[in-house]
């Protein structure tokens, strides 16, 4: 047999072996224990916690690896740690947090050699906005979080939140409609009838009108003066491209076109659109702080509706584009309201696609006591 050939640990000293393997075992007993690592996380997320009580971005950053992986609202992002840092220093100015709590001890996993951590964490929190005389708003948010041990310090690599559904949801639904004198909106009127004269600006530019009638328990009609129409609800679908032609079975996507533009009920009655609707935190919208709601539309796109914070009036609400426009995303934005007694509508709405404006202004608005088939056929 060859020199190359040999078995290599024929040649090697049994005790070699074993002084090798009395070192590694050393070096485990030596090393830090499990405990010793769900104490470190722990004093992370305590620093968590005292970052936003006291509305400081560069701690809450500190324990953030180089790029951060987030997943949220169907997402998967990456973002540097600098910009996470400057996201919620621009989040926290001016805010204060009353509360932000653990509402359940934090369940801290960790890899047996200690190199790799799992995190989840649910708190509740009370945040009052910095604009002067805004309610303060409680909300509940749940994570799970990934900690990597780099250069014998954990640091976050990836985070996946939600925010708790319903009842702040409802309760939200329930102030603005009341800041609307839509007091028991359910019994006061069952649909509402509108027509409104649109101005298009941007790549194409023109006009044309839009009658839409939306009940509350779900039906729709849409018809534009160039001839489109749509019926939703009452066990069809159907949509019509022009006039005088044959009514198709309307996709998912026509679903989600013909939803987005009930203005009305969209921003009065969205929980009877897009339920289960659930509170996913403060943003701003529009230029303003506001709430916001997220549900999904008939495609399963989100749908993200937004209410100010400083009084709960609908601010407008954002779709998603599924029949291939310019932008994933298409944003409305309620810009005026009717006035005098009764109940107030949206007057002026203004549709922002890309770099197309769409400007509806409603010159009728009727609500509607009873319902009848009638209003729901395509004419």
């Amino acid at each position: 047999m060859t020199p190359s050939a040999r078995p290599p640990c024929r040649t090697r000293d049994p005790r070699l072996l074993e002084v090798a393997l009395l070192v590694a075992v050393l070096q485990l007993a030596c090393g830090p224990s499990p405990e010793d690592h769900a104490a470190a996380l722990r004093s992370i997320l305590e620093a968590e916690r005292r970052a936003h009580l006291e509305t400081d971005a560069a701690l809450l950053a500190a324990n953030l690896a180089d790029t951060l992986v987030s997943v949220d609202e169907g997402l998967v992002t990456r973002t540097a740690r600098e910009n996470v840092e400057r996201r919620f220093a621009a989040y926290f100015e001016g805010a204060e947090y009353r509360t932000w709590d653990d509402v359940e001890p934090p369940v801290i996993q960790v890899s047996a050699d200690g190199r790799m951590a799992w995190v989840s964490r649910r708190v509740a929190v009370e945040r009052v906005e910095p604009d002067a005389g805004a309610p303060a708003t409680q909300f509940e948010s749940a994570w799970t979080a990934t900690y990597e041990k780099r250069d014998g310090r954990w640091v976050m690599t990836s985070v996946a939140s939600t925010f708790a559904p319903s009842r702040e949801a409802a309760r939200i639904l329930a102030t603005a409609r009341r800041n609307l004198a839509h007091v028991g909106a359910d019994s006061a009127f069952e649909a509402i009838r509108s027509r409104a004269d649109v101005t298009v600006t941007g790549s194409d530019p023109g006009s044309y009108g839009v009658n839409v009638v939306s009940a509350t328990e779900g039906r729709v009609r849409l018809e534009f003066s160039f001839g489109m129409t749509g019926v939703l609800g009452g066990g069809r679908d159907l949509v019509r491209g022009t006039a005088g032609a044959e009514p198709t079975v309307a996709s998912p996507a026509m679903r989600s076109f013909v939803q987005g533009h009930e203005v009305h009920w969209n921003i009065l009655r969205p929980d009877t659109r897009f339920a289960p609707l659930r509170f996913t935190g403060l943003t701003r919208f529009a230029g303003r702080p506001a709430l916001r709601l997220t549900g999904t539309d008939a495609a399963g796109g989100a749908i993200d509706l937004f209410y100010a914070v400083s009084d709960t009036l609908p601010l407008g609400y954002e779709v998603s584009d599924h029949i291939g426009g310019p932008v994933d995303r298409v944003q409305l934005v309620v810009d005026e309201w009717t006035d005098g007694p009764g109940p107030r509508f949206p007057a002026v709405a203004m549709f922002l696609q890309g770099t197309d404006r769409f400007r509806y202004r409603f010159v009728e608005i009727e609500p509607l006591g009873t319902v009848s088939d009638s209003l729901f056929r395509l004419p």
